[in-house]
């Protein structure tokens, strides 16, 4: 090949390598931020199809179910989600015809589940959600196989629940029960609710790590144990904890619970906490 086709063949090889960066978007520098902004852009978008869902934790009847969109998000903290987990941001595979974002939060410390989310490149929509265990098992993944031709503006726009800290309701329960949550948690709601089938009263306390959410449920009755679920009698009453952790976090923080936590108490003490 003479010099001057060499010359014109590196040419345009450069153009096109340039006309090519071009049209590649730039990763999100912060995944976190990015996938929060994402979320509240979703809120005000409905986008249907055929979702595949397949739910490991908690248990349900039928662990695979077909939806008509990708559930909501669970209750997030970006603030506790940056001191608990490592993120990252790829090019994500393609899924249902569409490019992706994929965002994975990994965690800093041992024995919680990780998590992805893949983003449509265009409208920030999520097309799959998938968390797997400590032991890298999948225990929830919901996905998109098939789309209607784009999304439409939701009517009702949906609220992005994001986490608040409540130092002083913590500090009230683990003063009353001994509780001791696990590293990187932090207690978020606590709420009237029943349990059993007489519907006995009881409460449940939960806390989050960002995005994981630990169940704690002070009951007059106790509940089978599993994998994920420690039932433990204290002074009469019972606790449940419940989480998708490894066993021996989930029987620590049960045992370090001395009193059961009482609705009058809790009710009486109720001024503290504002």
């Amino acid at each position: 090949m003479k010099r001057s086709s060499w010359l014109l063949f590196f040419l345009l090889a450069i153009s096109s390598w340039v006309a090519l960066a071009q049209t590649i978007p730039d990763l999100p520098s912060n995944p976190i931020s990015f996938m929060m902004r994402a979320l509240q852009a979703e809120a005000k978008l409905k986008w249907q199809g055929v979702v595949k869902e397949r739910q490991l934790f908690p248990p349900r009847a039928e662990p695979e179910q077909t939806r008509a969109e990708i559930p909501a998000p669970p209750p997030l903290s970006p603030r506790w989600l940056r001191e608990n987990f490592n993120s990252k941001a790829f090019f994500g595979e393609n899924i249902a015809g569409r490019e992706t974002w994929r965002i994975d939060l990994i965690p800093k410390i041992a024995g919680v589940p990780s998590f992805s989310i893949w983003l449509d490149r265009q409208y920030l929509v999520r097309l799959a959600v998938q968390e797997r265990d400590a032991d890298n098992i999948i225990t929830y993944d919901a996905r998109f196989t098939s789309l209607e031709n784009k999304p439409q503006q939701r009517k009702d726009v949906k609220q992005l629940m994001k986490l608040e800290p409540h130092p002083k309701l913590e500090a009230f329960v683990q003063r009353e029960t001994g509780l001791v949550l696990p590293a990187g948690f932090h207690l978020f709601d606590i709420r009237p609710r029943t349990v059993g089938k007489d519907n006995l009263n009881a409460l449940e306390v939960r806390a989050s790590n960002g995005i994981s959410v630990l169940v704690m449920i002070f009951a007059p009755i106790g509940t089978g144990n599993s994998g994920k679920v420690v039932s433990r009698n204290v002074a009469g009453a019972f606790v449940w904890v419940i989480g998708n952790l490894l066993r021996p976090e989930l029987e620590r923080t049960a045992g370090s619970i001395r009193s059961p936590l009482n609705l009058g108490v809790l009710l009486s003490s109720f001024g503290q906490f504002k």
